[in-house]
């Protein structure tokens, strides 16, 4: 009877024991897929979040003309809605009186910009290139009339900091206008700043390589005097 009494104790205790390894361990392997799904989909929220700005950049520029350009995409207008505009062909479709497209910046420094300009094939319809600003109700505008091929605006030096928008803007006429290409021009002062500092670059690399050239023929005129300070040194000990 004694014997069967401490069986059933033991058989107890390795229950308990068995029930509490089993629920730790099962409490672990939990929190560690908790924190491996969290990690998870913060890696999933900062790719998308670096894709859709990716996106975003895609949309609004390309790479610049020169150095003194700031070319727009052509690829997407992402600016107004009640205007259509085909990427393939380049197309803006003024379907309906006084509606837009063009290019959504939200806040973009044109500080070293002084125009922007539009160009196009001959349009057939009298259209308005708009800049909008940040901070007023007011944008600068400049009309074309038909059968024109280009339009330049001069950005407002004292709003250019922050452009929300550059767009297109029809009249009453209704048509379509296919665009060639769309510029930001750099100022002539931002320009010759570059130059200048192209210049002072090349000539600071020229004066690097100069003095380079300089120590090394240094450095070969001394070898022979070595040499022979050596050789008369080794004939004096004999």
């Amino acid at each position: 009877m004694l014997k069967r009494k401490i069986l059933s104790t033991m058989m107890f205790a390795t229950f308990i024991v068995s029930s509490t390894f089993m629920f730790f361990g099962c409490s672990d392997n939990s929190n560690d897929n908790s924190e491996s799904s969290t990690q998870k989909s913060e890696t999933t929220k900062e790719t998308n979040s670096d894709s859709q700005k990716k996106s975003t950049d895609k949309n609004l520029t390309e790479n610049s003309t020169s150095e003194t350009d700031y070319k727009l995409s052509l690829e997407k207008l992402n600016s107004g809605d009640s205007a259509e505009y085909n990427s393939k062909s380049k197309t803006i479709s003024f379907t309906k009186s006084w509606t837009g497209k063009g290019w959504w910046f939200d806040k973009f420094d044109a500080t070293d910009y002084d125009s922007v300009e539009v160009k196009f094939k001959s349009s057939k319809i009298r259209v308005r290139l708009c800049v909008e600003y940040n901070g007023s109700d007011t944008r600068d505008e400049k009309i074309a009339e038909s059968g024109s091929e280009s339009i330049t605006i001069n950005l407002d030096s004292s709003k250019k900091t922050s452009i929300k928008q550059i767009y297109l803007l029809n009249e009453e006429e209704t048509g379509e206008i296919v665009l060639v290409s769309a510029v930001l021009h750099k100022s002539e002062k931002s320009s010759s700043v570059k130059q200048e500092e192209k210049k002072q670059n090349k000539e600071q690399t020229d004066s690097e390589k100069t003095n380079n050239t300089s120590e090394n023929k240094e450095n070969t005129s001394k070898a022979p005097q070595n040499n022979e300070q050596n050789k008369s040194e080794n004939t004096n000990t004999a």
